[in-house]
C-alpha cells in the first residue's frame, strides 16, 4: 500500500471498518470506506450524475 501502509488505519478503525470493533455486517461498507478516505484527505464530495443523463446537460439519453 505504498510507503506508508498504516496511514489510513486510524480513520478506518474510527469508521469501524477494521480492527476489533469492525462492523462489516452492514450494507454500507463501501460508502463508509469512501467517506473515511475522503474525509481524511479533505477531498470534496463528488456529485454523480443520475443514470440516463448526459453529463453536463439536462438531456436524457
Amino acid at each position: 500500500m505504498g510507503e506508508e501502509p498504516d496511514l489510513l488505519l486510524p480513520v478506518l478503525m474510527a469508521a469501524h471498518l477494521i480492527g476489533p470493533t469492525a462492523d462489516l455486517d452492514r450494507d454500507d461498507n463501501e460508502e463508509r470506506t469512501v467517506r473515511a478516505i475522503t474525509g481524511f484527505f479533505s477531498l470534496p464530495e463528488l456529485e454523480m450524475p443520475l443514470s440516463g443523463l448526459v453529463p453536463g446537460t439536462s438531456r436524457v439519453t
